[in-house]
């Protein structure tokens, strides 16, 4: 079974999948491609949600650093019109 058939098989069960999902299953960490040929296989639209948020780190020496994480989730729908 492929990355993108095992992702859809995600996307029937459970009617969306975040990033993080894609990466466990593809181990890819852009996993905008399998999205995209699921959507043209199976003629479906992509609805997006993404949220930021801010996380603070401290490294070895100290210092505070602040990144930013976007957390992505895909639903896959047939739109009309």
């Amino acid at each position: 079974m492929s990355y993108g058939d095992k992702v859809w098989a995600h996307l029937q069960k459970y009617g969306s999948i975040t990033a993080k999902g894609v990466e466990d299953i593809t181990g890819t960490t852009c996993p905008h491609g399998v999205i995209r040929d699921i959507r043209k296989k199976y003629g479906y639209d992509c609805i997006t949600f993404e949220d930021r948020k801010k996380v603070k780190k401290f490294i070895e020496d100290g210092k505070e650093i602040a990144r930013t994480i976007v957390y992505r989730e895909w639903f896959l729908r047939k739109m009309e019109g």
